[in-house]
């Protein structure tokens, strides 16, 4: 089913909500990235010896580091704190009180979180290796997954079907918007940084807007 909507409506409500709960969007970037700092792997490299005698040595490395015990560590931290994050969006949308209660989800939500978006993360790698394109493409039909899971208590089955169902028909609205919110969410980075602290949480809640938008006008039937 087609629908329309705005993308500067979904930026417009994604910063008036971040407006009216900054503190705790903010707080919880700053403690995923100093968690995720503690576990990522330390590079070290000097750049004035890169050359093409060391390159095998360096990429070996770094593959190795990359997938390294405390790699994984971090980037399940980061899935964690996206998925509190996406709790805390639907709480600002639904006018609940945005706190650290969030955290208290249950462990099968987490789970079903994670295993989405490993999934989703494996389907859009296998179609970035058949031209790439094909991986844009599933990467937008499935761009909703994770949300179903926190807005609409989906497993993984069902909220990966739910967004390629609902998304049926409206690729090129969607892609659009994730690539505007994602430009907003990068122009934060231009100011040191800093301003990122307030774009990525008001982009992060932009998205959440629409994911609730396809939810709300969603014929799709969960498995029983």
């Amino acid at each position: 089913m087609k629908r329309d909507f705005s993308i500067s409506a979904l930026i417009s409500e994604g910063c008036n909500l971040m407006n009216k709960n900054w503190l705790m969007f903010i707080a919880l970037i700053l403690i995923e990235s100093v968690a995720s700092s503690a576990f990522s792997p330390k590079f070290d490299f000097d750049a004035s010896s890169f050359n093409a005698d060391n390159i095998d040595a360096i990429m070996k490395e770094l593959s190795s580091q990359s997938s390294s015990p405390m790699m994984l560590v971090s980037s399940l931290i980061s899935i964690l704190c996206s998925c509190v994050t996406a709790r805390m969006a639907f709480d600002a949308i639904d006018g609940k009180k945005v706190s650290f209660d969030a955290f208290k989800m249950p462990v099968t939500t987490y789970l079903n979180y994670l295993g989405t978006s490993i999934v989703v993360g494996f389907l859009v790698g296998i179609g970035m290796l058949l031209c790439f394109l094909p991986g844009i493409f599933i990467g937008v039909r499935l761009s909703f997954a994770t949300n179903y899971v926190i807005d609409r208590g989906y497993g993984v089955a069902d909220a990966i079907k739910a967004s390629w169902h609902d998304t049926k028909g409206n690729f090129w609205g969607i892609f659009g918007a994730v690539i505007v919110i994602a430009l907003f969410m990068g122009v934060g980075y231009l100011a040191c940084c800093v301003g990122g602290l307030y774009t990525v949480p008001a982009g992060t809640i932009a998205t959440c807007v629409l994911a609730r938008l396809f939810a709300q006008t969603s014929d799709y039937m969960p498995q029983a």
